[in-house]
């Protein structure tokens, strides 16, 4: 199957549209959308229904597995494939269901054209104040400051409900996270436990806000 993408308006030498892309830029665009799912989107960020750019990562005797991101995968069943497929290859699915065991199953879909449409993960955020042990959370703050220790870099970011030091590992005496700066705004990701009968962060991720969403963020704070 070829990979389709909306493609670009024709236009003349001042830039101008051609009446027929005029024609095509005014026209709704019925063709199906097929999402392009971030590598750390979850299954909050899919719906049943939907179609999705998916990798197959597995061959088995009653199907094939699909990657649409990094955290979903799924089952394309034997009686739901329109080709052979081998780990690797590209192919657009249809999520049908996601069960109560968490296991997701997809159709084939076999497309003439659609457009893409890329899917950007958004967490849900706590709030610093309120935070348990074993909780696994996403926080956006401010970072208030940023210590190198003979371990993990503790990271020490502030909402408007309170403080929160986060550790992340990335060698032992290595700075985590090099391009991230004290007064940026960030998402930071992961699980809190008790270190020294304080709450910390054990940070799975961590990412500065786009400018956009750093405005609003500091807005908020």
């Amino acid at each position: 199957m070829s990979e389709n993408t909306a493609g670009d308006s024709g236009t003349r030498g001042d830039s101008s549209l051609e009446p027929d892309a005029e024609a095509a830029e005014g026209a709704a665009d019925d063709r199906p959308t097929v999402y392009d799912l971030a590598p750390d989107c979850t299954l909050e960020d899919t719906d049943v229904d939907a179609l999705y750019h998916a990798e197959v990562n597995g061959i088995v005797d009653y199907g094939v597995f699909v990657d649409v991101s990094d955290a979903v995968s799924g089952l394309v069943h034997e009686s739901n494939l329109d080709d052979d497929y081998a780990v690797g290859d590209r192919l657009v699915v249809r999520l049908t269901e996601v069960k109560p065991n968490g296991d997701v199953a997809f159709d084939d879909a076999d497309l003439d054209d659609y457009r893409t449409e890329t899917i950007a993960h958004e967490p849900t955020v706590s709030r610093v104040h309120g935070l348990s042990p074993g909780d696994e959370v996403t926080v956006e703050g401010e970072v208030v400051q940023a210590k190198q220790t003979g371990g993990p870099t503790i990271f020490a970011v502030a909402d408007a409900t309170g403080v929160l030091s986060c550790a992340a590992f990335e060698e032992a005496g290595v700075r985590a996270y090099p391009e991230v700066s004290v007064g940026d705004m960030v998402h930071v990701s992961g699980t809190v436990e008790t270190r020294e009968n304080a709450l910390q962060l054990e940070v799975d991720s961590l990412k500065r806000l786009s400018d956009e969403r750093a405005v609003e963020a500091r807005e908020r704070f």
